[in-house]
């Protein structure tokens, strides 16, 4: 019987392990493309106003719109999803009425003012939302490719072996 459970044991290890690649090269730029999210655009037009591109890619260009999308809709529960979305509908609310368009219309100064106007407001959502939406923000791009090996010096397999070095 112990034998029968080890081979069991083995052969479920060794699936996983030849699936596993599989897995790990599934997680691209392009599966991040496949959105079916209906602010994408505001959303992209926010984390933009967070981190903005200089002489640096800015959120938008590391992806980081659809980090927070993912995150979002894969890892937090429906409170937060709900509080998310209403954060959304406030932001485009704020924007269409003190400019008369659209967040992701709007310049950076005045998509900056309307964001600004968020977190000072009196409402707990709105400051809550703010503060989610930045610390996601900011997570996705120190997490993101381009910042760990401009600034991190990140290495995929570190300490590498030098075998024959001579004394």
């Amino acid at each position: 019987m112990e034998r029968r459970k080890a081979i069991q044991t083995l052969g479920l290890g060794f699936s996983t392990l030849l699936a596993l690649p599989s897995w790990v090269n599934s997680w691209s730029k392009a599966s991040f493309a496949e959105s079916n999210f209906e602010n994408e655009v505001t959303l992209a037009a926010l984390v933009e106003c967070i981190i903005p591109e200089s002489e640096t890619p800015g959120a938008k260009a590391v992806g980081a719109h659809l980090y927070l999308e993912r995150m979002v809709n894969g890892c937090y529960g429906t409170d937060v999803k709900k509080m998310f979305l209403a954060g959304l509908e406030k932001l485009e609310k704020r924007s269409s009425q003190k400019y008369n368009k659209a967040f992701s219309e709007l310049d950076l100064e005045k998509r900056t003012a309307v964001l600004a106007s968020m977190k000072n407001a009196s409402e707990v959502s709105d400051k809550r939302f703010f503060s989610f939406v930045k610390n996601l923000t900011v997570r996705a791009y120190t997490h993101s490719e381009y910042y760990l090996t401009t600034y991190r010096n990140y290495v995929m397999a570190p300490g590498y072996f030098h075998g024959c070095v001579p004394v």
